[in-house]
């Protein structure tokens, strides 16, 4: 990346963005990255501010079991949560698994399955993508408190929504959470909150408060992700 960007500036050349690749369930890996790439740009202060994308993410450059089941799509989940803010934006890989195994399910990449197989279907991580599309669009909102296993990203919409995205992420699946949640500034005393589980059910509940502050504690076993939605009425 270094001689790409020592070439550009001395030659005067147009560069639109910086891309790489990050295979890892380590999530701080990816932070890595994305601060070494920060560092790096900030030394070439001439080419201003540019796209940093990641082009390529998940769990493992190699073909692995993860990718079909849960496990891939809560990683694909935390990883979406935690590079929120981080880089411009993110893709993974692939759309649809290789037709090259006797198997309709070896490990590979794809977000639904080969055609060799009868009709494609859609794998967890394909899911998760669906599951991440309930929060496009709207103003990020500041969440404080994240821990090492869990993390979490807020818009708020028209309407008076507010969404909150809560991942708990364990590599080693050993780590249940019970996760305090606290809404604060609410603009509303009465608001309606509803927990909708990845691939699992709904719960609704309806509060009424004086206060401009609410808490409420979730459980999350290892390994699942919620999201939130808070509506004023």
């Amino acid at each position: 990346m270094k001689e790409l960007l020592d070439f550009i500036s001395e030659n005067n050349l147009r560069l639109d963005f910086i891309s790489w690749h990050r295979y890892s369930k380590n999530l701080d890996d990816y932070l890595s990255d994305v601060a070494k790439a920060r560092s790096l740009l900030a030394d070439y202060y001439d080419l201003g501010t540019k796209e940093t994308i990641i082009s390529e993410t998940g769990p493992n450059s190699e073909n692995d079991p993860v990718y079909d089941n849960a496990f891939g799509a809560i990683h694909q989940i935390a990883t979406s949560a935690v590079l929120q803010n981080e880089v411009t934006r993110t893709f993974t890989f692939e759309i649809k698994d290789g037709a090259n195994s006797d198997k309709k399910l070896w490990g590979r990449w794809g977000l639904i399955t080969h055609e060799k197989f009868g009709t494609p279907e859609i794998k967890p991580r394909g899911n998760a993508i669906a599951f991440l599309n309930n929060m496009i669009g709207g103003t990020k909102l500041n969440v404080f408190g994240q821990g090492s296993w869990v993390k979490s990203l807020s818009k708020k919409l028209n309407g008076g929504i507010t969404k909150i995205l809560v991942v708990n992420y364990d590599p080693e699946g050993m780590h249940d959470e019970v996760v305090p949640i606290m809404l604060v500034n609410l603009p509303s005393g009465n608001f309606s909150f509803k927990r909708i589980d990845f691939l699992g059910d709904s719960l609704l509940q309806d509060v009424a408060t004086t206060s401009a502050e609410w808490s409420t504690n979730q459980y999350f076993k290892a390994n699942s992700a919620a999201i939130f939605e808070i509506v004023s009425k």
